[in-house]
């Protein structure tokens, strides 16, 4: 009789992971073997025809969190785990066959938590990519300064604000609120300069280390310029990430402009996101970005960070702007301690390699 013992080893740098949920099965493959005989080589279909049954492992979890698994058949042998498989959750359940299981008469998997999204409903992960960054010199209502179209490769995926931090969520960090709008707390916070933004990041840093909520080599941070144009695109190519949208119409289901919220902010959620779940990209607010607005290199680079200049640079729309300036290339830019009734950002977790540019400006 096969026994089966499962050990979860919760990773101490990140205590916020959900559990991860795992069945397990136990499945004759001849069925599969007979399906695949075609496809796969002899020494595989052989073992997919043996009678014996064989351990199955169903997961499910939180989208985008990753584990190892590890398997022994000796407990009391602890250089005896072997590496099962890696394993990144996602919409379906993970399916992981354990071969080696067969015939064991006892089996033991433990998981160790690899990348947790420790915000599930605040967070959406951004997985590395290629892309090009600025605009077409056909595409409509663009300017000058999205060009030339440089080919941007991010070799580092990161974990992106689903919403523009909200009122409620500025004042837990900071203490007070500077938005203009206080209509609700769940609206987008405004108001902030460059620098307010950089010290909430740094603040929510330090928070979220002290009470083990933040993933070892992460920190909070706001987006580069590259990787704010990567995720509000969400691989698409046209003016908006819902397409070229020419007159405008669909426009208003994605963003509060000018001409759907002409007195202000509204909450955070609200409209439909961008396909790869990222909400108020191209209204609401005007989002701070690190880096200058500086004139891109062109041709091909990796991990693009906007080399120091006279100003910042913001994107997306706002509130108070035309739908024109809410394309995925617009650029916006003002200087680093002013605050403007329609300015506030969203926070990226991610790596801290772009923070070291920033020590060209830091006193």
């Amino acid at each position: 009789m096969l026994s089966l013992l499962f050990g979860f080893w919760m990773n101490p740098i990140c205590k916020a992971q959900e559990a991860l949920k795992i069945q397990i099965d136990f499945f004759d493959l001849r069925p599969l073997g007979q399906t695949l005989k075609y496809f796969v080589t002899p020494g595989f279909h052989a073992l997919l025809e043996d009678p014996s049954p064989v351990p199955v492992l169903t997961l499910h979890g939180h989208p985008d969190n990753r584990y190892r698994i590890d398997v022994t058949s000796q407990l009391q042998a602890p250089q005896s785990w072997k590496e099962l498989g890696e394993v990144e959750i996602g919409a379906d359940p993970f399916i992981l066959i354990d071969l080696q299981g067969r015939n064991q008469t006892s089996r033991i998997y433990r998981t160790t938590p690899i990348l947790i999204n420790p915000q599930p409903d605040q967070l959406v992960w951004i997985p590395p990519g290629t892309f090009d960054m600025g605009s077409p010199f056909d595409e409509q209502d663009r300017d000058t300064d999205e060009n030339p179209m440089t080919r941007v490769t991010l070799t580092h995926g990161y974990w992106m604000g689903k919403y523009e931090v909200t009122q409620k969520a500025f004042m837990e960090v900071m203490g007070y609120n500077p938005s203009r709008f206080a209509y609700t707390l769940n609206h987008p916070v405004a108001n902030v300069t460059w620098e307010m933004a950089m010290e909430f990041c740094q603040k929510l840093t330090t928070m979220e280390s002290v009470s083990g909520m933040l993933p070892e080599g992460f920190v909070y941070r706001l987006p580069t310029e590259a990787e704010w144009e990567y995720a509000c695109r969400a691989g698409t190519k046209t003016r908006y990430p819902h397409g070229d949208d020419p007159d405008f119409r669909l426009f208003e289901e994605f963003a509060w402009h000018s001409g759907n919220s002409p007195t202000g902010t509204h909450q955070v959620g609200i409209l439909r996101p961008n396909p790869w779940g990222l909400y108020g990209m191209l209204g609401g607010v005007y989002e701070w970005c690190l880096g200058w607005h500086a004139r891109y290199p062109g041709g091909e680079v990796t991990d693009y960070i906007s080399p120091v200049d006279e100003d910042r640079v913001m994107r997306g729309g706002a509130w108070s702007d035309h739908p024109r300036n809410g394309r995925s290339a617009e650029r916006h830019w003002y200087g680093i301690s002013k605050s403007y009734g329609n300015a506030g950002f969203r926070v990226v977790l991610g790596h801290p390699y772009p923070l070291a540019a920033e020590l060209n400006w830091m006193p």
